[in-house]
């Protein structure tokens, strides 16, 4: 993986969750890894694992990156390396109607989301195309897959980075840049603490989710992990966009607000 993608990958939300697991998996496969996060403790223990367990050397950079400068810190962080693979991950999401929060909640959302990934794209794809191997990994959701009521600006977000992947990907297809799109279903993460929702009953672990996307990363355009996640995927795709709105979001209310698994 070394030598097909360079020396170094790039890893937001490192400090948790698919994140970490993602770093993880990097590390064992021979990258150096810059981990960022705006969890400090949580990101040097990370950083350390790696440096112990893989012999790889292993950055921390701790920031949040809703802030205006997070650009910055990042490239401050990074200015002596060249970074191939970017694993755009870090992300958060808001339960309940879309009146119920402040637009300043949402400006947070979108920075983390969206403009994180744009950003930071932005700023390592030049290199990566001239150096004539990489690759870029985006982590989004399968609740990109339809609007859902109650999640209006999660979920927009996560089609955003979808759409926006996905144009990556059409523009890359005649260089060496391999583009990744991993849409997880229901993750043991810290996602649900910080949304106020409960978790699936058919949550995956994120190791399964990150050692499957690094398996498939050069063979496939999307990933998702779970057979009852394709399962949905693939049932909704074929319903109507009303409906596809209405069962998508009375799922989500069972699921994570009621935390019973509506096929039972």
């Amino acid at each position: 993986m070394r030598e097909r993608y360079g020396r170094w990958a790039l890893v937001t939300g490192a400090s948790s969750g698919i994140g970490r697991s993602l770093a993880r998996g990097l590390a064992a496969r021979g990258l150096n890894v810059v981990l960022v996060s705006d969890q400090p403790a949580e990101l040097e223990a990370v950083a350390e694992e790696l440096r112990a367990k893989h012999g790889v050397e292993a950055r921390a950079c701790c920031v949040d990156l809703a802030r205006p400068d997070m650009l910055e810190v990042v490239r401050q962080s990074t200015k002596d390396i060249e970074i191939s693979v970017l694993v755009n991950n870090a992300s958060f999401g808001v339960l309940g109607p879309f009146l119920s929060r402040s637009l300043a909640d949402y400006d947070t959302l979108i920075s983390v989301n969206v403009r994180a990934y744009i950003a930071l794209t932005h700023e390592y794809l030049p290199a990566i195309v001239a150096a004539k191997r990489g690759a870029l990994i985006f982590v989004t959701s399968l609740n990109a897959m339809a609007p859902i009521g109650g999640s209006a600006v999660y979920t927009a977000t996560k089609a955003l980075e979808v759409s926006f992947a996905g144009a990556l990907w059409y523009e890359l297809r005649e260089t060496k840049v391999d583009v990744l799109i991993v849409l997880p279903g229901p993750t043991k993460t810290g996602f649900q603490k910080k949304a106020g929702t409960m978790l699936a009953p058919w949550a995956m672990e994120p190791e399964e989710v990150a050692e499957g996307a690094l398996d498939v990363l050069g063979k496939e355009l999307t990933f998702i992990p779970g057979e009852k996640n394709k399962w949905l995927a693939e049932s909704a795709a074929k319903l109507p966009f009303e409906q596809r709105i209405i069962t998508a979001s009375q799922y989500l209310h069972s699921a994570l607000v009621l935390g019973v698994d509506p096929e039972k």
